[in-house]
């Protein structure tokens, strides 16, 4: 993955470069190269890609918060706020399937009022734990959706797209429960 990350120009991975200066044990630590490689079966070019993808989505995501440590202490990538958005479970981990991988169960209804950058922050999160399950990585993760009466189905595309672009974990199954 080294080789294939030189061969990536400088501005195309500006923030894992920023990254790998500031703090290069949190970049050994939460962006593990084996992990990309492991979700990519692989292909050590496009591991590279979705490595630097994930510190450009980080970075624009967190802003200065994306070189703290993915915590709920509310002192990390994570502030206070995000903390109130990941308690109302409106993007909530579930026990894993019977082949180990992570399922999250997703209910708008219990948004509230909360802002679409506080959502893409704890979606961004916890997809970020889900990462550290092997099986989410290669299989997949699986996400119920209980569709109520929202106004808007915009999650799918402004946050999931994003993070599962940059995340080294996939989406296996969408299941949307009316």
């Amino acid at each position: 993955v080294m080789v294939a990350l030189e061969r990536i120009p400088d501005g195309d991975k500006a923030a894992y470069l920023e990254a790998r200066e500031r703090v290069p044990d949190l970049v050994e630590k939460e962006s593990s190269p084996e992990a990309f490689l492991s979700c990519e079966n692989f292909n050590v070019e496009a591991a590279a890609r979705r490595l630097t993808t994930y510190w450009e989505k980080r970075k624009a995501i967190f802003g200065e918060n994306a070189f703290l440590p993915m915590t709920q202490t509310g002192e990390g990538a994570l502030n206070r706020g995000d903390l109130t958005v990941l308690a109302s479970c409106y993007f909530a981990p579930l026990p894993t399937d019977r082949s180990g991988r992570t399922v999250f169960c997703y209910d708008a209804s219990k948004l509230g009022k909360c802002a679409l950058d506080a959502r893409l922050r704890v979606t961004f999160y916890l997809f970020a734990v889900a990462a550290e399950n092997k099986t989410s990585r290669t299989d997949g993760c699986i996400v119920l959706c209980i569709k109520g009466k929202q106004k808007s189905d915009r999650d799918k595309k402004d946050i999931l797209g994003p993070i599962i672009e940059a995340l080294p974990v996939r989406i296996k199954a969408l299941h949307v429960i009316c």
